[in-house]
């Protein structure tokens, strides 16, 4: 478990996720609203109702561990990437909650790292991975407890 922030390899600020401390951003797609190319965003641990929906720029996310920060989301996946052309997730369990048909994680035509993440009780995949233009790297993740299927890949995706 990480309890600091790592250092910012990218050499921009690192903005902090804590619930717990009125100093800092409440949520991730907060923090993430705010964060230029060059920032990275270090979630404490916690459980935060949250959707990460990033499209068209890099994400620099990193938890304090995928046993200690969790977001879920009822109302659709908790991690929806859309043409994010690279960066970095690590370090955190992705868990949908609701009845609709949405997975943990969707990846559309983006080329980032997800590294050292959980992606669970998805209604379809856990993982869905698609578009032409998809070459993310996906190492050392955990993926159960998916209602139908651990990873999807399609439509052209090169993971």
């Amino acid at each position: 478990m990480l309890t600091d922030p790592p250092a910012n390899p990218l050499g921009g600020k690192t903005l902090i996720v804590d619930a717990h401390n009125g100093d800092s951003y409440p949520r991730p797609s907060a923090a993430l609203l705010n964060a230029g190319e060059y920032d990275q965003v270090f979630v404490c641990p916690g459980i935060y109702e949250d959707k990460v929906f990033i499209t068209g720029r890099p994400i620099h996310l990193v938890g304090a561990g995928r046993d200690e920060v969790q977001i879920f989301s009822r109302r659709g996946g908790p991690l929806y990437l859309q043409q994010v052309p690279n960066g970095r997730i690590s370090g955190i369990t992705f868990r949908y909650v609701g009845s609709d048909q949405h997975s943990a994680m969707n990846l559309l035509d983006s080329s980032c790292t997800v590294t050292q993440c959980r992606a669970m009780e998805g209604i379809l995949s856990g993982v869905v991975i698609y578009g032409p233009q998809s070459r993310p790297t996906f190492a050392e993740n955990e993926v159960c407890r998916n209602r139908e299927s651990g990873i999807f890949v399609f439509a052209g995706a090169q993971p």
